[in-house]
């Protein structure tokens, strides 16, 4: 074989495996990220949840109606947050999301300040609506941790990925460099 056309073929060679390398890689590192921005929704949503356990029991102590403004805002947006990004359980978050508006409601008609001036009905729908916040807040840190396991799988696949990669151009110099020879 010429020369020029072991050159001609083993540059083509070297641009197919860089090209594929390259989007091999590009790939891996999508689902990294993919995997930190459901991790960060998983995070925001158990902060979010905790925010209106707060801030139920700010209300229960004051209230106030800025209290009921913050909590709706917080309720409205982890609706959103769960209803714009593709959750794993979201149909269950939804759940919670409604047993959480039904059980502050039944709360709010409550004009009583203390919680100890509360009907039972009303006591009852406090004490459940912490604790659907609780198994809110306890089911988002599992879905965190799946999405952090997914996200070290991802980073260690890009890692060795990107070893093997290197390799793989360290040995194809090797070879192509002995055809040339």
């Amino acid at each position: 074989m010429k020369l020029r056309s072991i050159n001609r073929i083993s540059i083509f060679i070297w641009t197919l495996v860089i090209s594929v390398g390259i989007i091999y890689l590009l790939n891996v590192n999508k689902q990294r990220d993919n995997a930190i921005s459901q991790y960060e929704i998983a995070v925001e949503i158990s902060s979010s949840t905790f925010d209106l356990s707060v801030l139920t029991s700010d209300y229960l102590l004051n209230h106030s109606p800025r209290t009921i403004q913050q909590w709706n805002i917080k309720h409205q947006h982890l609706k959103h947050l769960i209803a714009s990004n593709n959750i794993e359980e979201s149909l269950t978050f939804d759940i919670y999301l409604k047993r959480l508006d039904s059980l502050f409601q039944t709360i709010k008609l409550s004009q009583k300040v203390y919680y100890d001036e509360l009907t039972p009905k009303q006591r009852r729908s406090a004490t459940n609506l912490f604790i659907t916040a609780i198994e809110m807040q306890s089911l988002s840190e599992d879905i965190q941790n799946i999405y952090l396991e997914e996200l070290k799988d991802a980073s260690n696949q890009l890692t060795i990925d990107f070893y093997i990669f290197i390799g793989g151009i360290i040995i194809f110099l090797i070879i192509s460099s002995r055809m040339i020879l």
